[in-house]
């Protein structure tokens, strides 16, 4: 133990005199009483040792001790809660009932939740145990329910890696079916973690015949009055030669009915017409097979926005550029855009009319303006639409430096950098969600002017350049105003390898898509004519978070970001109420509802200000999530190579029908082997201030009173 004081060495000698001095100026120099000299130098001692150990105290000394600090290792036990996991507990083609009295009924569920608090018990003596619930997102604390709308393997290891040790002293217990649905490939997404990681797989392996309705492929969006096309994949498993019939119906009226052979057809496109405008729902209804056990996975549903009219959008190029086709494709993807793209043969000028720049809702130019075609014939037709502007090397930015867009480009040495797309989080005209703005930064470069940026006040960009995963502040995408209508300028070309890369990660092009309509819809919006405004989508799955914005304007249409939005959601289905509140964000307003069962919802947002009141309403469909399926069989092949693959051991606890209650003890016995899970021993040393010790206030108020008791004694008080 090291004493140390924040005072110099000479104040203990100052103490000491101080304390002699106190002690013989009271005892020895005052010669009247008649004490003992026993006594006396006693008494003496009492009062030298308090006045001392005062003046010491006063001198902040401190005291530097080493402690022993022992670290157990981690043990992370992650519980699969997914929807899938019902079917897992529960007997073959049966989901699990709820009762009043202990929530999910199953035996097997029951000794399932005992193996693994009994598991958690005994580990604690040797680690710190972790609890973690996963399904579509993960958490600490299990609490079983088992009705998350997805598998996110990813979502969990992300979560165990964040709260690792940074020694790596842990290890991960999965309790799954091994059907993981959402997320990346989970031995790629794991490598993050690489801890020591044990599994257990649970339910039947066993697989019955079934047939289902795979996938549903059908346009988002329709015009009334035409037909639309829907493409419905039907699978099957263990099926021979057997025929089932397929139904379409709409608000309970049948549309189409087909008889299909199910040995020779995988695949149906029907024609449906599109009748009525709105978001109209039509379901999907395979008749079950005698004695098929699933048939839950015999329905499907889809809403289609039947549209009055499409918005029309013009792409005008300099020349011919894959970037084009991509655009087009996202557009008629979306089904309510006409487009019709114009461009540029061999050096020649525009040949589009003024009549058709006039019927354009809006107006892409891409290449333009550049040196062979200035715009400057069409500049009547296009100050009165929204404009995009796609920046390549054939723009003439001397030309487009001198448009209205709120961004200027001044070009150095005529060179070109690689850039990738930063989303700006301050950006608040849209919602992105964590997955989407990580998916952006994922996409391609794209090729943009190495430059000095200028912008104006009035726009704000949507994305900054990242140049060799260095982040700036120039814009790769940037919303400004000409007038009254907006500009949007993309500072680069390759958008077309965004959706590649998008179908490559997704199997889709669906958040490309959506980051283009959200571009349509940012340029196209017309002007505000209600004070409260919310950004709410009609439709979404089960497995989606409900996300929505809002936007609140005074009388003078100037907006107010200080105020209290409600937002009542009500189910039509059940009549249950959700009440929630929208919580400001800059001058806007956001608010995450989480996920929500399937159903028709109203929705009623309310703000009072002052003496005005401003409501807005609308409709929301959450459609059924068909990503899980509660009879899968367990995947023990999937949770077998995990294992093997990060230096752990699989193992089986049973189904409903044939349980392995002993496998818990097996898993701790294996655990506790393992040389590489021990607790680590470190030692800390830690300066204490003295005045601190509980002890030094004892010390002193003995001495005081021992000294006040004996001269009470001796009457020399």
């Amino acid at each position: 133990m090291l004493f140390q004081s924040a005072s110099p060495a000479w104040f203990i000698a100052l103490a000491f005199a101080v304390a002699v001095i106190a002690a013989g100026g009271l005892y020895w120099k005052n010669r009247k009483d008649e004490l003992d000299r026993k006594w006396r130098i006693t008494l003496s001692i009492l009062r030298f040792g308090f006045v001392f150990c005062v003046c010491i105290l006063l001198f902040l000394p401190v005291t530097e001790t080493t402690k022993e600090e022992t670290r157990k290792p981690v043990c992370f036990l992650a519980l699969d809660q997914s929807f899938s996991m019902q079917g897992a507990f529960a007997d073959t083609g049966q989901a699990l009932q709820e009762t009043d009295s202990t929530g999910l009924s199953s035996s097997f569920l029951q000794t399932t939740l005992k193996g693994i608090e009994h598991l958690g018990k005994k580990l604690e003596n040797d680690f710190r145990v972790e609890e973690i619930a996963f399904g579509a997102t993960a958490r600490k604390g299990f609490g079983p329910v088992f009705s998350s709308p997805a598998t996110n393997y990813q979502a969990l290891f992300e979560r165990i890696k964040s709260l690792s040790p940074e020694e790596g002293n842990a290890c991960v217990v999965l309790i799954s079916d091994g059907n993981p649905n959402t997320g990346s490939e989970p031995s790629a997404a794991y490598r993050a973690c690489a801890l020591p990681l044990f599994t257990v797989a649970i339910g039947d392996t066993t697989r019955h015949p079934d047939i289902f309705i795979g996938q549903v492929q059908h346009n988002r969006y329709a015009r009334k009055g035409n037909v639309f096309p829907v493409r419905i994949h039907i699978g099957k498993d263990r099926v021979g030669m057997e025929a089932a019939t397929l139904e379409l119906s709409c608000q309970g009226k049948t549309i189409r009915k087909e008889r299909i052979d199910l040995g020779q057809t995988e695949e149906i496109e029907w024609e449906i017409p599109a009748e009525e405008t709105g978001a109209i729902r039509y379901e999907l209804r395979l008749a079950p097979l005698p004695g098929e056990k699933n048939v839950q996975n015999n329905r499907a549903g889809f809403t289609v926005q039947v549209m009055d009219e499409q918005r029309k959008i013009l792409i005008i190029a300099q020349s011919p550029h894959p970037d084009i086709s991509a655009l087009k494709q996202a557009f008629e993807r979306n089904g309510n855009y006409e487009v019709q793209a114009v461009a540029c043969q061999r050096g020649q000028r525009l040949e589009a009319g003024t009549g058709l720049l006039d019927e354009a809702d809006l107006i892409i130019l891409h290449g333009l303006p550049s040196k062979e075609e200035d715009l400057g014939r069409f500049a009547t037709s296009l100050e009165r639409k929204p404009l995009w502007y796609v920046i390549t090397p054939s723009t003439s930015l001397q030309a487009f430096n001198q448009l209205p867009t709120g961004i200027r480009i001044h070009a150095r040495n005529h060179s070109w950098n690689e850039a990738q797309a930063l989303f700006n989080r301050d950006f608040s005209q849209f919602e992105a969600s964590d997955e989407e703005i990580a998916r952006y930064l994922d996409f391609p470069p794209l090729h943009c002017p190495f430059a000095r940026y200028e912008t104006l006040p009035g726009g704000q960009a949507v994305f900054y350049q990242s140049i060799l995963q260095t982040s700036t502040r120039d814009p790769l995408a940037w919303i400004g105003r000409q007038g009254q209508d907006a500009v949007l300028v993309i500072t680069g070309q390759g958008l077309w390898r965004w959706p590649l890369a998008d179908f490559q990660t997704n199997g889709n092009t669906g958040i490309f898509d959506r980051l283009m309509e959200r571009f349509v819809q940012l340029t196209t919006a017309p002007s505000v004519k209600e004070n409260l405004v919310i950004d709410c989508p009609q439709t979404l799955s089960e497995s989606q978070r409900l996300v929505a914005g809002a936007q609140l304007y005074n009388a003078s249409f100037e907006k107010v970001s200080r105020a209290e939005i409600q937002f009542l959601l009500k189910n039509e289905n059940d009549g249950k109420e959700y009440a929630f509140e929208f919580l400001p964000e800059g001058l806007d307003y956001r608010l995450d509802a989480g996920f929500l069962p399937e159903g028709d919802y109203t929705y009623l947002a309310s703000c009072r200000k002052g003496n005005e009141h401003y409501q807005a309403s609308g409709r929301i469909r959450i459609q059924e999530s068909r990503i899980e399926n509660p009879q899968l069989p367990a995947n023990l092949n999937l949770l077998r190579n995990l294992s093997l693959a990060f230096s752990g051991k699989s193992f089986y606890a049973g189904s409903f029908r044939n349980p392995n209650p002993d496998v818990w003890e097996s898993l701790y016995q294996e655990i506790r082997q393992r040389n590489d899970l021990e607790p680590q021993i470190s030692y800390r040393k830690t300066a204490v201030s003295l005045i601190d010790r509980k002890i030094l206030l004892v010390l002193l108020l003995c001495l005081l009173s021992t000294e006040y008791f004996l001269r009470k004694l001796f009457g020399n008080l």
